[in-house]
């Protein structure tokens, strides 16, 4: 069988970066939170905003996006952006920082050298908008359940800090400050706008194709999610096994080296073994990665290495997975389906 293909756009789309694990999402209106100093000795105009997050699980943060854009535009514009993490003080009311004009108290600081891959990202209450997307070149590994506060502030070439960070949704509907005129820390309303991301990519299967047995109904679409919707196939009547092969989208993560796959799945009868293996770009084998005894229920199969090279060199990932009787005493008369309802990649650095 041809290998059959599926062409998601919004499936390609959320390939492209690695996985968000906190997200203050925009909230679609043109309000601005002002956040940008002037370059180098700074006005009294400049300003800063600081926002809280907690993580429920230890994460390492591998990147960070934001929207943003100028609320006064003809007095210059950002040429870098500093993204500062910081600790909390006690009880957690506010960001441990100091005054930023003096000597600073943070936990992390970047400065991407450059706008950050700043995309237009549509106008908004008479406000343009733009994307922005950085890769810490360090990670930040927050803790779980642990407080912190993080400020992207807009370095400004010209003679005013008009750059601001667009308005979040999802928090308390308050942000940290810094006025430099007036000297001052203080909430100002609004969440802001940004998203965390681990160093973590999960993907989607691109294509599979049966090598052994016959598929009976499901196609690509059904390995999309866990809905029941299941790929369906029935063993090879002379072998009495079913080989499916699956091969991922591309990843962009850089230097991947730890890979998960997960396939929810389950056989219409017991004493079946699954067996699993993944394509080496080296030898151009398939290595077997674990074996279990198929349930007759449905399940999910986690299949786990550190082993770079089961990344091929188009940058996705080929499992096969073999269904086989363990003990059949009456091969001639039977014939069984082999169900798969859930298939995912996902690739770390």
């Amino acid at each position: 069988m041809k290998w059959l293909f599926l062409c998601v756009l919004a499936g390609l789309a959320s390939s492209s970066v690695a996985d968000p694990v906190f997200s203050y999402p925009h909230n679609g209106t043109g309000t601005l939170n002002m956040s940008s100093w002037v370059w180098e000795e700074g006005t009294d105009a400049d300003f800063y905003s600081y926002e809280s997050f907690i993580l429920p699980t230890a994460t390492d943060i591998a990147a960070v996006s934001w929207r943003g854009g100028y609320q006064y535009t003809g007095y210059g514009s950002v040429f870098t952006f500093n993204i500062t993490i910081y600790d909390s003080t006690a009880g957690d009311s506010q960001p441990y920082c100091n005054n930023p004009q003096l000597e600073e108290w943070y936990l992390a600081d970047y400065d991407t050298g450059g706008v950050a891959n700043q995309t237009p990202a549509g106008v908004f209450g008479s406000v343009q908008m733009y994307d922005y997307y950085y890769e810490l070149p360090v990670k930040f590994h927050a803790l779980a359940g642990k407080k912190y506060w993080i400020r992207i502030e807009g370095l400004i070439a010209g003679s005013y800090p008009g750059w601001g960070i667009a308005s979040g949704s999802g928090g308390n509907g308050s942000h940290f400050t810094f006025s430099t005129g007036a000297a001052m820390f203080r909430f100002y309303p609004n969440d802001t706008c940004f998203t965390l991301f681990d160093a973590y990519q999960t993907l989607e299967p691109d294509r599979y194709e049966i090598t052994e047995g016959e598929e009976i109904t499901g196609d690509l679409g059904s390995l999309l999610s866990s809905d029941d919707n299941r790929l369906l196939m029935v063993n090879d009547p002379s072998t009495l096994a079913v080989t499916l092969e699956l091969a991922s989208l591309p990843t962009s993560v850089a230097s991947p080296h730890d890979l998960v796959v997960r396939v929810e799945q389950f056989a219409e009868r017991g004493g079946l073994s699954l067996q699993a293996s993944f394509k080496n770009r080296t030898t151009g084998n398939f290595d077997f990665i674990s074996g279990i005894v198929c349930p007759t229920t449905d399940s999910t199969m986690v299949l786990s290495t550190l082993n770079q090279a089961y990344l091929l060199a188009d940058g996705t990932v080929l499992a096969r997975l073999r269904w086989q009787p363990i003990n059949d005493e009456d091969p001639s008369q039977d014939g069984w389906g082999h169900l798969v309802d859930f298939v995912s990649f996902r690739v770390g650095s």
